[in-house]
């Protein structure tokens, strides 16, 4: 098994501002077209109930923050890396890998978020939606997109890195998930040494896991069908 082809991470790294950028520019050029006022939230019944003004504060604003975000979900992402390819924890291959692998997935999540605020900076104000739905659907695709690939990409490298019979990852399925019958900790570092995850084998694991997991996912959906009630009213 060859190892995984990356990409560039310092091109991609420019990639989400190119995107708020050009939503910049795109909102500069079609100025005359945006309305005095359009709804940037929209309340439990469906009704909008925020609202962004024509000024420059008001338009450029969420691609500012969006331009934040993505530094900052990036730096987090180097810092990480880079504890992971100086933790020790793991042989220098593996731990330069990982190290990198994990940068590129901040990376894609940044891409993520950035694609998400150009989108709703043109979209909001130049087409303004009916609802709220398609809003949290496209912002949800993207989201799923993105990490979906990041978490690829990161099993990818796992594997062609267990080919290499390195020590220390014989317990990590795909670098994710740890199971170890002979550890007796429910709670073990993560691969890259930076937080702690699920040994999947203990006998408390499954439990804990569907509790953190399900929790918060019954919530959501508690919340999304009260809204689809309220909107179909």
């Amino acid at each position: 098994m060859k190892r995984p082809a990356s990409p560039n991470l310092w091109i991609l790294r420019l990639v989400p501002f190119v995107l708020l950028g050009s939503a910049a520019l795109w909102l500069h050029f079609n100025w005359e077209q945006i309305p005095p006022r359009w709804a940037i939230h929209w309340g439990a019944h469906g009704q909008p109930d925020g609202f962004s003004t024509k000024t420059p504060l008001g338009v450029y604003f969420i691609l500012i923050f969006g331009s934040g975000l993505a530094v900052f979900v990036q730096l987090i992402g180097l810092i990480v890396g880079k504890v992971t390819q100086n933790s020790g924890n793991l042989p220098e291959v593996a731990a330069t890998e990982f190290g990198r692998v994990t940068m590129e997935f901040t990376v894609w999540l940044s891409l993520a978020m950035a694609f998400i605020f150009s989108l709703l900076g043109v979209w909001l104000p130049l087409f303004p939606p009916q609802n709220s739905i398609s809003v949290v659907l496209t912002c949800f695709g993207a989201v799923l997109l993105c990490v979906g690939y990041g978490i690829f990409r990161f099993k990818q490298t796992a594997d062609w890195l267990r080919t290499l019979n390195l020590p220390g990852l014989e317990q990590w399925n795909g670098g994710l998930f740890y199971s170890n019958p002979a550890d007796e900790r429910l709670w073990v570092p993560k691969i890259t040494g930076a937080g702690y995850t699920i040994n999947f084998s203990h006998k408390r694991a499954w439990p804990v896991f569907l509790l953190m997991t399900g929790l918060p996912l019954l919530i959501a959906l508690v919340v999304v069908t009260l809204a689809l009630t309220a909107q179909s009213r």
